[in-house]
């Protein structure tokens, strides 16, 4: 869905923005830019971070993970296995495993999410600016426009 379509704002001068996964590019089994679609937060973590996770230490549904990266010939059978890992894993267990490796900095947070708080972050600057009684400031970029208005009536 187009970035136009994910944000409202109110009269009120509240607005939300919508944020799920959305189909994204990746280079998986030479291919080149194939489609991968996610249908939760880790697959679309995984999705964003191969190479993170093709060399992850642990085991459990990190080394589940691993060895399905390494075995998928496509994407197709990629988010297959993955799909298949996430439903008998222990996501908490992967959560630790994520968070003691000490590469987590390499880790690159899922699109969705990530301009979901770049959103959230600009409605706060400009909201605290408005309380700060500063002069509002043009949009710098599309990603930080304000959103359309909405046709609900308060």
């Amino acid at each position: 869905m187009p970035e136009k379509f994910l944000t409202e704002a109110h009269s009120s001068g509240f607005g939300f923005r919508v944020a799920y996964q959305q189909p994204v590019k990746i280079d998986f089994g030479g291919s080149k830019g194939a489609e991968a679609i996610a249908n939760t937060f880790e697959d679309a973590l995984v999705y964003q971070n191969i190479e993170f996770f093709k060399s992850l230490q642990g085991g459990g549904l990190a080394k589940k993970i691993r060895e399905s990266i390494m075995s998928s010939k496509d994407v197709a059978e990629l988010s297959s296995s993955i799909q298949a890992d996430l439903k008998t894993g222990d996501k908490a267990e992967f959560s630790m495993t994520l968070l003691e490796s000490s590469d987590l900095d390499e880790v690159v947070l899922p699109d969705y999410i990530d301009k979901g708080l770049l959103w959230l972050i600009a409605q706060l600057k400009r909201k605290e600016d408005d309380v700060a009684g500063k002069l509002l400031l043009a949009p710098t970029s599309p990603d930080d426009a304000a959103p359309a208005p909405s046709g609900v009536k308060p």
